[in-house]
């Protein structure tokens, strides 16, 4: 329900985001289209082919986009500090190691009012078949207690997809 999730984040025009893990651009493309070519999209993968395949499915698009593709390091995504309004995840949380000291450091990457979006697959039977053992998978109530580690608090939660959780945490007050 990748609509439901654009709309879910109230996207505008002028916003930033990065799209931590971006994969083959699914989210990619509709968050440049979302926030406009006055906006600012930071692909983040740490696959170099991966970021060349979403420029290239960018461009196919032929509208004026303004976008950064960025090799994140495992451990360090390589935001510009107060760059980002939305740090977005999807199906990528369970693949980062140190997650309470990764977003710890990452906070410093969102603007004021800035937040991050995690979306990723229920670890039980609620996700189905996700083509991987379940065994590598984080359960929500872990995704909660680490955040508030790292410094954030659950904001809000979304409810409509049925095999993933869709969280969306801002900085604590300090």
């Amino acid at each position: 329900k990748p609509s439901l999730v654009i709309e879910a984040m109230k996207l505008k025009p002028g916003m930033a985001v990065a799209d931590l893990g971006s994969g083959s651009g699914y989210f990619t493309r509709r968050f440049v289209e979302a926030v406009t070519e006055t906006g600012m999209v930071y692909a983040m993968d740490v696959e170099q082919e991966m970021l060349a395949y979403v420029k290239e499915s960018i461009g196919h698009m032929h509208i004026p986009f303004t976008t950064e593709f960025i090799l994140a390091q495992p451990d360090n995504p390589k935001l510009p500090m107060e760059s980002v309004d939305l740090l977005f995840l999807c199906n990528v949380y369970h693949h980062l190691e140190n997650r309470t000291t990764y977003f710890s450091n990452v906070k410093s990457a969102l603007k004021v009012g800035g937040r991050i979006a995690i979306i990723d697959f229920y670890h039980d039977d609620r996700s189905g078949n996700v083509g991987f053992p379940k065994r590598h998978l984080i359960p929500r109530e872990t995704v909660v207690a680490e955040l508030t580690q790292a410094g954030y608090k659950l904001n809000r939660e979304h409810t409509f997809l049925p095999r993933q959780y869709f969280l969306e945490f801002v900085p604590a007050a300090p």
